[in-house]
């Protein structure tokens, strides 16, 4: 898809032309991209790194909008780095993949968690690839690596997701993840 029919598909550009009248895309005033990272205070504070070993209780990374006004999520990013080679049956350098597998879900303001991807668990690196196609293994000669998976939701779907206020989008981790140097989840969208 061009960038122009992106820019016309997300309601918060506007066209202009600048003083050479080359058409230019911009933001509409007062309405800036922002990032939010996924961690345990569900506000974007404390550490994003999800290394820790959770096998014995499930924990959630999340992000729940405080804001009155809608969170509009185009992006979510996911990063795993670690210090060996990545294979299709690991997670991560974690030889065998992971037990439980990782979860994404939303949660409304009731409590009541609807889950992404038809529930998927995701356990295995290769697991990504049922979901989304960007899926980029870090090029770089040697280790570590670094597993990026994006949804572009806005273009894999059509439209982005959105989190009214009191609705939470949740990372639920129930595996030892302590052999990763890196695990981390970000929102990118704007409000």
């Amino acid at each position: 898809m061009g960038i122009i029919q992106r820019a016309i598909d997300n309601f918060y550009h506007d066209f202009r032309t600048d003083l050479q009248g080359n058409l230019c895309i911009a933001p509409i005033a007062g309405v800036l991209p922002v990032h939010r990272f996924l961690t345990t205070a569900g506000d974007g504070t404390g550490s994003p790194q999800i290394t820790g070993n959770y096998a014995a209780a499930s924990t959630d990374f999340y992000y729940t909008n405080t804001s009155a006004t809608p969170f509009t999520v185009q992006t979510a990013l996911l990063s795993i780095a670690d210090a060996t080679t990545m294979d299709q049956a690991d997670y991560g350098g974690i030889t065998g993949g992971i037990t439980n597998g990782v979860l994404l879900l939303m949660k409304n303001p009731g409590g009541t968690e609807v889950p992404l991807y038809s529930g998927t668990a995701f356990k295995t690196n290769t697991n990504w690839l049922s979901v989304t196609s960007h899926v980029i293994l870090s090029r770089f000669p040697g280790t570590p690596q670094t597993l990026s998976i994006s949804f572009d939701l806005g273009s894999d779907f059509g439209v982005p997701l959105v989190l009214a206020t009191g609705w939470s989008f949740i990372f639920r981790a129930h595996d030892n993840f302590t052999g990763l140097l890196s695990q981390t989840v970000a929102l990118q969208g704007t409000f």
